[in-house]
């Protein structure tokens, strides 16, 4: 097959020299496009010379304009890619704010909940446990020392409102008396109950035993934290101190 002149569709011969685009591999004759004979013997002894038609160096034109204008696009570019990953980042730090806050607020409606759940609680510590009983008879005994304490306090409590309770597993290798939890019929009568214990520990048969509100491990936390705040600053030498609840909540006041 024949190869044709672009141009003028005419055969390339010997006789009718023709040259052929580096970039789109089309022949030209070199009188179709106006190149003599001797700039045509000459671009074709020079190695490495290329020659190219006018379409392809109307497109070089256009793909080397057009580089040019994303080199001065390019800072731009950069710029709003740090723009937006900023804005991104942003984005990520409120949605993990966003998620942050809402766990904290769920964990305050618990720990109300919890709160509101142990108000009618109260623990004693210390009293008596015998390995040698059943679980049955030992929660008799305890409901019946625990209404001894209710008659020594002339309170208005019968032992029958009172859910009686020991925390925890019984050890019967080293039987260590477990926690009494005691749940009553109202808030008022816990409170009443722990305020007034505190006239019975010059009791012989009472000297041993505690009794405090049933407290949530966040509370017990706080509190160790502040009883250990009242120890350092005493021992810096501040004078005068004690923790008082105020409101329910355990504060170091300065006594009068």
């Amino acid at each position: 097959m024949s190869v044709l002149c672009k141009i003028c569709n005419g055969a390339v011969t010997p006789t009718v020299p023709a040259i052929k685009c580096s970039s789109c591999a089309i022949y030209f004759h070199i009188k179709c496009i106006g190149i003599d004979t001797a700039h045509f013997d000459i671009i074709k002894s020079l190695n490495g010379v290329s020659w190219k038609c006018d379409n392809c160096r109307s497109l070089n034109n256009t793909t080397e304009a057009g580089q040019c204008n994303c080199c001065k696009l390019l800072p731009n570019l950069v710029e709003t890619i740090n723009k937006l990953s900023e804005t991104v980042n942003t984005l990520q730090q409120q949605l993990l704010n966003f998620r942050s806050d809402r766990s904290n607020d769920e964990n305050i409606i618990q720990e109300v909940n919890e709160r509101h759940k142990r108000a009618k609680n109260i623990i004693i510590f210390g009293s008596a446990e015998k390995a040698d009983v059943s679980i049955d008879e030992q929660i008799e005994q305890d409901r019946l020392f625990i209404h001894q304490i209710l008659e020594q306090l002339n309170l208005p409590v019968q032992p029958n409102e009172l859910n009686v309770h020991r925390i925890g597993r019984r050890n019967l290798i080293n039987p260590h008396p477990r926690p009494i939890r005691i749940t009553l019929k109202s808030e008022s009568d816990a409170h009443m109950i722990v305020t007034k214990f505190q006239n019975l520990r010059n009791i012989d048969l009472y000297k041993n035993i505690s009794m405090n509100y049933d407290k949530t491990p966040k509370q017990t936390a706080y509190y160790k934290s502040v009883k250990q705040e009242l120890t350092d600053r005493i021992s810096r030498g501040e004078a005068n101190l004690k923790i008082k609840y105020i409101n329910g909540t355990p504060k170091i006041v300065t006594l009068n």
